[in-house]
């Protein structure tokens, strides 16, 4: 498949940045323009600004900080608004996007059930493949991170062991 457009939705949580490390990574290897957005949902947390200009000056500075460490990646930032999953989904499809990347809370159970999942809901609806970022491991209080297995040290073989038997 090649990439020509990833789509990264973001939220400035840390899920969102580990999916921003993939998708300019992503960007990189095939050449692929991202698109970052974040979309205002006059439902969400749009409220807890003063005034709507305030809070998309600074929804618009987040996003613009909003950038992959390589800088050879072309990027294109953009506000939206509307409800998350939809027009996440709706600009997926009027972009183009081959791509869509994005940072998953990792919610199972009872919180996905009153909550929702906007990652979900994408998956459902996009155009194109989702590909979603989610911690492995929760640590100590909010804390999140990738979790590798240490390799197991081999223990050594009794000098005889390997060779077959002579009987």
């Amino acid at each position: 498949m090649k990439l020509t457009k990833i789509l990264l939705p973001t939220d400035f949580s840390a899920h969102s940045y580990e999916g921003l490390r993939t998708a300019a990574a992503l960007a990189h290897q095939s050449g692929a323009e991202l698109l970052i957005v974040h979309v205002i949902d006059p439902a969400g947390k749009l409220g807890t600004w003063p005034t709507t200009d305030e809070a998309r000056n600074h929804l618009g500075q987040l996003l613009l900080a909003t950038q992959p460490a390589c800088s050879d990646v072309t990027v294109t930032h953009t506000i939206l608004e509307g409800g998350t999953a939809e027009e996440i989904v709706r600009f997926a499809r009027q972009q183009h996007a081959d791509l869509i990347v994005m940072g998953s809370h990792g919610r199972a159970g009872i919180p996905r059930v009153l909550l929702g999942s906007v990652a979900a809901r994408v998956c459902d609806d996009a155009p194109c493949p989702v590909l979603t970022i989610r911690p492995k491991v929760r640590l100590l209080g909010e804390t999140k991170a990738w979790a590798h297995r240490k390799p197991q040290a081999l223990e050594p073989r009794s000098p005889g062991s390997h060779t077959p038997s002579s009987t």
